[in-house]
């Protein structure tokens, strides 16, 4: 009924607006006068192969040849439409144009009659060209003034140094997607290197984790222990999609409620978790119900572990209290090995590799400034 709707009103469009990419492929351009010489001027800045055929060949257009501007002297056939990704009918020959229109529309191939909108399958735009910024104005062919005159309007507002500025943010863009990609690899190949670092603590394990860390999952998944008990960790519950994903895995896992965490620790020879910041003074930062587990992890004499990429430490003790209440700090005497990247370290000695990581202070004092 919308669609009805609209064309009821004559708003449905005839010409959908496209950007062709040309790049390498062949145009060809039937005609070797004026009309031929505008279109290849045109053409000649994207970098597609341009095939020019015509009996006769105006100097200027004889000119223009080039490694991918190619003049064929010679009367037209249909097998000049062989690979051509885009036709122009561009000779002053009305009868040859309509010709061309009818082989190319024939084969299904984009055909333009320069004007001659009524035997085209598409029609060409009034372009302003700040490349890589393109604008494209059209009618539909029924006020081609009407479009240069938004033509003129619009190259006065888009100054031609504004190519220059779309390339820098496009260099940006890649120089960002770049570093995101690098960031990405360098989490990836610290998540393989803690994996392989807990290893023997895993091996044959029977092991608590708490909420959903992917770096605790790597670890588990390179080294499959006995069993894994999953807590549920409210409030979000992220530890249910967790027991299932290490299910898909083939693993034994346990869903265990949040309540009933303490007794799976009697059955647990290791407690595995994550981090959201591991302090200076060994304390760590994670989500809320840590350090419960871990307080009973002590009294049951349960290991507790953490594995934390190096981003992760914070060149600062830990503070009395934070505000976030899906948070809590558990002390450092309820850690017994930090895992990271760089070896494995007591939370009393995490400090020595803090201190010589002078990324974290530079980065930290640059946080505290902003």
């Amino acid at each position: 009924m919308m669609l009805g709707a609209q064309e009821a009103k004559g708003t449905a469009l005839r010409y959908f607006p496209i950007f062709f990419d040309l790049d390498g492929r062949d145009v060809l351009i039937v005609g070797g006068g004026e009309k031929a010489l505008q279109k290849l001027r045109l053409l000649a800045k994207t970098t597609a192969r341009l095939r020019v055929v015509a009996t006769d060949v105006s100097e200027d257009v004889a000119a223009a040849a080039t490694p991918t501007v190619v003049i064929e002297r010679h009367a037209f056939t249909e097998a000049d439409l062989d690979g051509a990704a885009l036709v122009f009918a561009a000779s002053d020959d009305p009868e040859l144009d309509a010709r061309v229109a009818a082989a190319g529309r024939a084969r299904g191939l984009p055909t333009n009659v320069v004007d001659g909108p009524a035997q085209s399958n598409f029609i060409m735009p009034a372009i302003v060209d700040r490349d890589p910024i393109i604008v494209a104005i059209g009618t539909e062919g029924a006020a081609p003034i009407l479009a240069r005159e938004i033509k003129a309007k619009i190259e006065s507002w888009l100054p031609a140094h504004f190519g220059e500025v779309a390339r820098r943010a496009r260099e940006l863009r890649r120089r960002v997607q770049e570093e995101a990609q690098g960031l990405i690899d360098s989490r990836d190949r610290a998540a393989a290197a803690i994996a392989i670092q807990l290893a023997p603590m895993l091996t044959d394990a029977f092991v608590l984790t708490h909420s959903a860390s992917a770096t605790v999952r790597e670890a588990i998944l390179h080294t499959p222990p006995e069993q894994v008990f999953c807590t549920v960790s409210a409030p979000f519950e992220e530890g249910r999609s967790f027991a299932e994903d290490l299910r898909s895995s083939e693993l034994d896992v346990e869903l265990v409620d949040d309540a009933d965490a303490e007794q799976a620790l009697e059955r647990a020879s290791l407690f595995l978790i994550g981090a959201d910041t591991v302090f200076r003074d060994g304390a760590v930062c994670n989500k809320v119900g840590t350090r419960p587990l871990a307080e009973a992890a002590t009294r049951l004499g349960v290991r507790t572990f953490v594995a934390c990429e190096v981003i992760k430490l914070a060149p600062i003790d830990a503070p009395e209290r934070i505000d976030d209440e899906h948070f809590d700090i558990t002390p450092p005497e309820h850690i017994d090995e930090i895992v990271t990247e760089e070896g494995v370290y007591s939370s009393n000695d995490v400090r020595v590799l803090i201190d010589r990581t002078p990324f974290l202070r530079e980065g930290y004092s640059i946080l505290r400034s902003s």
